[in-house]
């Protein structure tokens, strides 16, 4: 089954999946080449360093988790419209656990 995704694409999608499934140790250049049939040097094609793909991961998720937080209903008294913010953030957070450790923590 061919891919849509571009490599950069994939990479990005399986280091989410390591990080998601097993933290960030477990996100190695390596891994992610074995996964995706490529070498791990072709990677560093797209991303300087590890933490530079860590970065961009992380970057991606945070946009993810406003979604879900701008997903909240927007009504009430100030006071109640964090209480739906804080919702979302606690619907990403238990949804997506290692994912919210690393991006928070």
């Amino acid at each position: 089954m061919a891919s849509n995704l571009s490599t950069e694409q994939r990479i990005r999608r399986t280091a989410l999946r390591l990080l998601e499934k097993s933290g960030p140790e477990a996100v190695t250049m390596r891994r992610i080449a074995r996964a995706n049939g490529i070498t791990p040097m072709a990677i560093y094609h797209h991303f300087a360093t590890r933490e530079a793909l860590l970065k961009a991961v992380v970057d991606a998720e945070f946009g993810e988790f406003l979604d879900m937080v701008g997903k909240q209903p927007v009504y009430g008294s100030p006071g109640e419209q964090i209480v739906h913010a804080l919702d979302g953030y606690m619907d990403y957070a238990l949804t997506r656990p290692r994912i919210f450790d690393y991006v928070f923590g």
